[in-house]
């Protein structure tokens, strides 16, 4: 009996860490059952979607996800003929559905994928609420708003807008952890979230513009701050 009592109170206590972990990541569990509540939703709406909207870039994503599929090769290839598309990491996305999949069928499921994949910028939307407002109710309303917006009616396309909607938010989380807290870990952070958003949307590398300026903002500000306290 109480070997059997030992043997209990033993695997209460191994319980505890995965408990207090748990407990203390409840608000950020809050807000990805948030995000696959909204997917979800937007997922019964997107699957209903058989047609094209913008027929040729559709087709163009396309074409280039199947090449990836068949080859096994990202770069950015039609009928074997390499082409000047640096918004390739859709394409990658998408070409697992492509693989060995009949295309009506792999572009209801690209339908349904879009809609997770375009609503999780509610995560990097309520990561970045929080860090700037600490108020997890704003936040919250926040990481919905951003899914309740007129252009999340682009998750039914095949564009690069889907992906290119949430990388954005967390290439602009990351811009602000490394500005607010500057090491080297970061730095390397915002680099890769840069590379990315770059390869989501080619015109994001405008970003690399937003950097310095964004730097040299936050510094002129803190300074003076600093000034006036002094």
């Amino acid at each position: 009996m109480d070997g059997a009592s030992a043997a209990t109170t033993e695997a209460r206590e191994s319980r505890k860490p995965l408990w207090r972990l748990l407990v203390a990541a409840r608000v950020e569990l809050g807000a990805a059952a948030l995000w696959l509540a909204l997917a979800a939703g937007l997922a019964a709406m997107t699957s209903r979607v058989v047609d094209w909207y913008v027929m040729t870039d559709e087709l163009l994503y396309e074409r280039l996800a199947i090449s990836i599929a068949q080859h096994s090769s990202p770069l950015p290839q039609v009928h074997g003929e390499l082409i000047a598309n640096v918004n390739q990491l859709y394409p990658l996305l998408l070409a697992p559905l492509f693989h060995d999949t009949l295309v009506p069928s792999a572009l209801q499921y690209a339908h349904v994928l879009n809609a997770f994949v375009m609503s999780s910028a509610s995560i990097p939307a309520f990561l970045l609420a929080r860090r700037v407002t600490q108020s997890t109710p704003l936040s919250y309303f926040v990481a919905a708003l951003s899914v309740c917006i007129p252009w999340i009616a682009l998750s039914s396309f095949l564009m690069t807008e889907v992906l290119a909607y949430p990388v954005f938010l967390w290439a602009a989380l990351a811009l602000q952890h490394a500005i607010v807290s500057p090491r080297a870990r970061n730095d390397v952070v915002l680099v890769f979230a840069l590379a990315v958003a770059t390869f989501a949307r080619t015109q994001f590398a405008v970003l690399l513009v937003v950097l310095p300026l964004a730097l040299f903002i936050h510094h002129f500000a803190f300074a003076r701050a600093a000034s006036l306290a002094g």
